[in-house]
């Protein structure tokens, strides 16, 4: 095997050796191949660690999740930042919370664009217990320093603030999939568990500040919007993954300093009259062609679906009741499980 190959492999391998010991798919492994021609991994990553589990690539430069690590104490978390360096992909950083601690999976999301990275550390307390934070950090030309440590003015316990992050420029994203919508109205009900995402910015200061919040139209209990979320230039989109079961997209504009919902976007359910077509013409088409079969060969779903209200890459159990998180201990198996650089 090529040594231009081993990196890409290691971290594949990584990923489905730790996810497959805890029955999970890693949510990221389809990302894995856009990382390329590199030599080594983090000789330090260890079982449970998770490296892998979130990455992101802008340019010549990469940013690694590995939200279990343990350096800040069980699952507190880590970031490890790469550059290609002469064809070849170098550590330039392990990034740490510096008031990070035991199960804040740090790294839990990551994004990056150019001097600017984000990383997510959604089960941090720092507003109540678990209500999450994200940390920005930004390259000098030789490493990766601290920059600032962002949480919404109106992150609460549960939220899960830093779940999932993304970065243009100088402007961040940030879900919170477990945030409760409030209504003005206090004589209408909480919604539970609807979701939101918060828009930072940087000033010409130095400072970054709130510029907005982002709240679906279609508020609905469970939704957790702000999953997974996507941003470039002026434009953010924001999954609401469990949206009355099947999931939504909302997509919001930005103009000037503020930000509105452009469209709500859901897959097309098609209608008893377009179903009744489609059966026909495949029915045709099975006529005329008689090496065609006409039954649909059953697919193994990769994981079951529940209807309970389940935050997705749930890499512990989950208290319907709180959403408060119990983490799996981390087994130190020694250097046999043990990923060392190559």
């Amino acid at each position: 095997m090529a040594a231009s190959d081993h990196f890409t492999l290691a971290l594949v391998s990584a990923s489905l050796a730790l996810g497959a010991s805890v029955g999970f798919a890693p949510r990221a492994l389809a990302d894995c191949t856009t990382i390329q021609n590199a030599k080594a991994i983090a000789g330090e990553v260890q079982a449970f660690d998770y490296f892998g589990d979130a990455v992101s690539i802008k340019g010549t430069r990469a940013i690694i999740g590995s939200q279990g690590d343990d350096d800040r104490g069980s699952f507190g978390g880590s970031a490890y930042a790469y550059e290609l360096v002469n064809n070849a992909w170098v550590k330039k950083t392990k990034l740490l919370a510096f008031d990070g601690v035991q199960n804040d999976r740090f790294g839990w999301s990551v994004a990056i664009d150019g001097n600017l990275a984000i990383v997510g550390s959604p089960f941090h307390d720092a507003a109540g217990e678990d209500a999450g934070t994200a940390y920005i950090y930004r390259y000098n030309g030789s490493t990766w320093l601290f920059e600032a440590k962002l949480v919404a003015a109106d992150t609460v316990a549960w939220d899960h603030f830093g779940y999932g992050v993304a970065i243009s420029g100088e402007t961040v994203v940030i879900g919170a999939q477990l945030h409760d919508f409030v209504p003005e109205d206090e004589e209408q009900p909480i919604i539970a568990r609807a979701g939101a995402a918060y828009v930072f910015k940087r000033d010409i200061n130095g400072t970054w500040s709130q510029q907005g919040k982002l709240i679906a139209s279609n508020v609905k209990a469970d939704a957790f919007f702000g999953t997974n979320v996507a941003i470039d230039g002026d434009f953010v989109v924001v999954a609401a993954q469990s949206e009355l079961g099947g999931g939504a997209a909302y997509a919001y504009k930005r103009t000037g300093a503020t930000w509105a919902q452009e469209a709500r976007l859901v897959r097309v359910i098609p209608t008893a009259a377009t179903a009744s077509a489609r059966t026909s013409t495949s029915a045709e088409i099975a006529s005329s062609s008689p090496r065609r079969s006409t039954t649909r060969r059953r697919l193994p779903t990769a994981r079951s679906r529940s209807s309970s209200a389940t935050p997705p890459r749930a890499h512990g159990a989950l208290n319907s009741d709180s959403g408060r998180r119990t983490h799996r201990s981390k087994a130190r198996l020694g250097s046999a499980s043990t990923l060392m650089a190559m």
